[in-house]
């Protein structure tokens, strides 16, 4: 592959792999290689006025962009796509249960639109954006089964029966066990029997 303007230093991974991954993010629609190559590196660099650039393939770190390799050594980033903000479980807690369900139907429909762009060949930032999405829909289910369960405790709380799922899970042979009270009772055969034959002392005479 030749470099505009001159040579520059090979890649890592090898001209011919370099090559590979620029042909294949070159021949999608809109690809970042399209738009922005090729293309000065930012202002301040310190390739001067002439810079040797070579096509640099950014993996998910970079953004999944194109960016430049000059022939100093120094790199940089052209044309890169910015990740979806993640969600935090922290910013979740105080919204109400109509908020987060209207939040939770919109991150559904945005992830069926990235599946779509998938299978219809995508741009790779798309392709990154899923997984941020599904672990943002996993965060607004946590959240809204865990106030449901806690409203229901509260609800609840000191009644008599409760629903399965809010009892003390402990062990099988543990939720069977009969309690002190159950225990304790008697039989009228058994308590007739202790009181006509208590038990009996008996000294024996040293």
């Amino acid at each position: 592959m030749l470099a505009p303007r001159g040579g520059a230093p090979a890649l890592p991974g090898g001209v011919g792999r370099t090559t590979a991954l620029l042909g294949e993010m070159g021949r999608s629609r809109g690809s970042p290689l399209r738009r922005h190559w090729p293309r000065p590196p930012p202002p301040g660099s310190s390739c001067g006025g002439q810079p040797r650039l070579l096509p640099l393939c950014l993996g998910a770190g970079g953004g999944g962009g194109i960016g430049y390799l000059c022939s100093n050594g120094e790199s940089g980033g052209i044309g890169r796509h910015p990740i979806a903000a993640k969600i935090k479980a922290r910013d979740l807690r105080g919204k109400k249960k109509e908020e987060l369900l209207k939040q939770l139907d919109d991150l559904k429909v945005e992830l069926s639109q990235l599946r779509v762009a998938k299978v219809t060949g995508g741009a790779a930032s798309k392709l990154s954006k899923i997984r941020v999405v599904r672990k943002s829909i996993a965060r607004v289910l946590t959240v809204i089964n865990q106030t449901q369960k806690e409203n229901l405790r509260k609800f609840y709380k000191g009644k008599k029966y409760k629903p399965l799922d809010l009892r003390p899970k402990k062990t099988r042979a543990m939720r069977r066990r009969l309690n002190k009270h159950e225990e304790n009772l008697k039989t009228k055969k058994q308590q007739r029997k202790e009181r006509l034959y208590p038990l009996r002392k008996y000294a024996v005479k040293a």
